[in-house]
């Protein structure tokens, strides 16, 4: 299971637009981002201000769910909400949708005139948008919806994959993925179990194997899937990983020789000054 611990290019973290102390009606931030697809959205004002950050969501073939951000808008005291995109004057502001992303609010139709803007932007037509029911399309959103912490939706897209063609690239690992994240753990361990008999040299393959078998609390299995894992593995951060949730494995089961040794040999294999480097060395490795 991925740690989530890669770099995300993201617009706001939960910190920075926190709920201000009071919300227009108009508005109510009960949308997931990833969910709002060719929407116009708001994200919460920080603490103490009344201006919202707002822009478009949508989903780019290439680079998943995206958020095209506008400006800002206060609300008069008739209602109407006034823009300012003076902060996007200078090009476009564009980003990638990631799990923290605090909860967005739908900008209601009836605003779009005010704020000038249309229902579909024309720029929308660039991107190849019309639905398209073909094994590669539903991998591209499988993938990016697990990518923006969405697995339940990434599953309707993977599992038909899965049953028209196991061997479709990528599938089986991000399937796994999704089961783990879901805590569906049997699901993930059924299907990693067939694809190692077939690829025994996927290291990423045991990662999510270990993983799984870590949620079901068979330790000495998750231990061995691990290192296995971790000799087969040439990824840096694969390795980390895998060494971090085998060290946390000993710790829990009180082994402190073995934890200290596996977090030595995480650190060793991270890259320095990653987030999962000064994880590690916050814990004095």
């Amino acid at each position: 299971m991925r740690l989530y611990l890669t770099l995300l290019i993201i617009f706001c973290a939960a910190t920075q637009f926190a709920n201000a102390q009071t919300i227009p009606a108009d508005l109510k931030f009960d949308q997931r981002p990833v969910k709002c697809d060719k929407k116009w959205v708001a994200f919460p004002a920080k603490q103490g201000e009344t201006r919202y950050g707002y822009g478009f969501v949508y989903f780019d073939e290439k680079a998943g769910f995206t958020f095209d951000f506008k400006g800002f808008f206060s609300i008069d005291n008739t209602g109407s909400f006034v823009v300012d995109t003076s902060a996007t004057k200078t090009g476009l502001f564009k980003y990638r949708l990631s799990p923290d992303m605090p909860n967005v609010a739908l900008i209601p139709a009836r605003h779009f005139a005010e704020m000038h803007v249309a229902a579909t932007p024309a720029w929308l037509s660039n991107y190849v948008y019309g639905y398209t029911d073909t094994l590669a399309h539903k991998y591209r959103l499988g993938y990016f919806y697990n990518v923006a912490g969405d697995c339940a939706e990434a599953l309707i897209y993977l599992e038909p994959i899965y049953k028209m063609n196991p061997n479709y690239q990528g599938v089986i690992f991000e399937l796994a993925f999704a089961y783990n994240d879901l805590k569906q753990s049997d699901k993930a361990i059924g299907i990693l179990s067939a694809a190692l008999k077939k690829d025994d040299k996927n290291s990423r393959l045991y990662r999510e194997l270990g993983f799984a078998y870590m949620q079901k609390s068979d330790m000495p299995q998750a231990i061995k899937i691990y290192k296995q894992g971790i000799d087969l593995a040439t990824n840096a951060d694969d390795k980390s990983e895998m060494a971090v949730n085998l060290a946390m494995i000993y710790k829990n089961t009180n082994n402190p020789d073995e934890y200290k040794n596996w977090m030595i040999k995480a650190k060793s294999f991270t890259t320095p000054n990653s987030r999962l480097y000064n994880a590690i060395t916050s814990q004095g490795f």
